[in-house]
Order: C-alpha cells, then sequence, then structure tokens
C-alpha cells in the first residue's frame, strides 16, 4: 500500500513588528557659568618704617673696683721658751756626805754597815761584840740638799734601811718596791726609815762609783761593795753568794 505523505502543515505569516520611532534625544540646555569677574588685586600700601633715630652711645662708666684693703702685716711674737732650769752642777763641797763603815762578825760570819758615828766607835772598841772593823767602804749623801742654793737635789734617792731581827745584820736598798714587799710580807724585819741619799745612775758632774749588793745563802745576810775585784773573787771562789740586781749596781755611792 501506498503511504501517504502526511499534510505539510503551513507556518503562520510572519507579523512584522512596527518600526521602532527613535524619540529625539534633547539634552537639557548647558546653562553657561556667569563669567568670572576677576577683582583688581589691590596690595595694602606698604607701610614704611619709621626711620631709625640712633640712640646716642651708651657711655660706659669705668668700672672702679673698689680698693682691697690690704691686710695689715702679721707680726709674728716673738717665740719665748720658759728657760730651762738647769739644776746646778754638783759639787763635792755643796753635798753633805758621811761615811759607811764595814765591819765583820767573824763569830756569825757576816758583814755589818753603820753610817752611825756612834755606833761604828762603839763597835771598833768593844771586843765583845767580835766585830772586826774593816774600814770605810763608801761615802753617800747624808742628806738631799744642797748647801749652796738650799734646794733639793733631784738625783738624790732615799736608800731605806731595815734590821733583820734574825741575824742582827743591816739591809739596805733603794728599791721602793722591794721596801713595799719587805714591809708587807717580811716579819722579821724592822723599817728604820731612809739611812742616806745616793744616785740611781753614774753622776757626769761628780765622780760616782756603783755599789754591788750580794746575797749570804748561808747567814742570810747581805754584803755591799763598791770593790768589783772583791765582786769578781766572791763569784768565782764562795759559791754560797749571789750577785742581786741582775749584776747591775744597787745605787751609785762616792769615793771614801
Amino acid at each position: 500500500p501506498v503511504v501517504e505523505e502526511p499534510p505539510v502543515v503551513e507556518e503562520p505569516p510572519v507579523v512584522e513588528e512596527p518600526p521602532v520611532v527613535e524619540e529625539p534625544v534633547t539634552e537639557p540646555p548647558v546653562e553657561e557659568e556667569p563669567p568670572v569677574v576677576e577683582e583688581p588685586v589691590t596690595e595694602p600700601p606698604v607701610e614704611e618704617e619709621p626711620p631709625l633715630v640712633e640712640e646716642p652711645p651708651v657711655e660706659e662708666e669705668p668700672v672702679t673696683e673698689p680698693p682691697v684693703e690690704e691686710e695689715p702685716p702679721i707680726v709674728e711674737e716673738p717665740v719665748t721658751e720658759p728657760p730651762i732650769v738647769e739644776e746646778p752642777s754638783l759639787e763635792l763641797s755643796n753635798l753633805e756626805l758621811t761615811e759607811v763603815n764595814r765591819f765583820y762578825n767573824y763569830e756569825a760570819g757576816y758583814h755589818f754597815y753603820s753610817v752611825d758615828e756612834g755606833e761604828s766607835l762603839q763597835l771598833s772598841a768593844n771586843d765583845e761584840d767580835k766585830f772586826n772593823y774593816e774600814g770605810e767602804s763608801f761615802s753617800v749623801l747624808a742628806s738631799n740638799i744642797n748647801n749652796l742654793t738650799g734646794e733639793i737635789i733631784e738625783l738624790a734617792k732615799p736608800v731605806y734601811q731595815f734590821f733583820n731581827n734574825d741575824t742582827d745584820a743591816y739591809l739596805f736598798t733603794m728599791s721602793a718596791i722591794e721596801q713595799d714587799y719587805i714591809l708587807n710580807n717580811l716579819d722579821n724585819y724592822d723599817s728604820l726609815g731612809i739611812a742616806y741619799y745616793a744616785f740611781e745612775n753614774e753622776q757626769e758632774d761628780i765622780e760616782t762609783i756603783p755599789v754591788y749588793r750580794l746575797l749570804n745563802k748561808d747567814t742570810g745576810t747581805h754584803l755591799f761593795t763598791s770593790d768589783r775585784s772583791e765582786v769578781d773573787y766572791i763569784q768565782d771562789n764562795l759559791s754560797n753568794f749571789n750577785l742581786e740586781n741582775n749584776s747591775e749596781a744597787v745605787f751609785y755611792a762616792l769615793e771614801p
């Protein structure tokens, strides 16, 4: 059989759109700006500065420094040192001297010393006392007053005397320390005060001699001598004697 083709459908007619009427574009009128009127530039008048009036020159007053007052010169006072009062030189003629007499008790075996002239004469004349007179050992000052000036001789020091009741002998010392020790500790000694005066050191104005003291350990008595040869002999030969005061003189006296 014959197949019939379908009928052709006709497309509708194309309707033409009406032409677009373009409206005229009307631009708004341009407003013209009013012309700029330039104002004339008026500069302010320049005020002239008044003429400079020159000030009169300042007259500088001369600087007058006050006068320097000079200090008065320092007058140095002369330094007047107090005069040194020198002790009048010692002369033997101005000293009151006495002799120290020496005795030996040959029964008791000790030496005895006396500055008492009466005591010395009695011991020398009395044979019962068994004392042998051995002469004048040395001279000492009976006083510490200068016979010429009447003043105290400062260099003269007291020598103290003690009596030993156990031995009947005298002990002499210039040491104040030893004196105090004896008074405070040794009841067998009686203080007899100042026996005489001597010197601690060798003197320049007058000739002095050292006096040594030795202890006899057997009798408890003391030997005083100014003879250095005797000291040396005793030390070399008699062991019962001790040289005291560190082998130095206990005081200085004068030649007999």
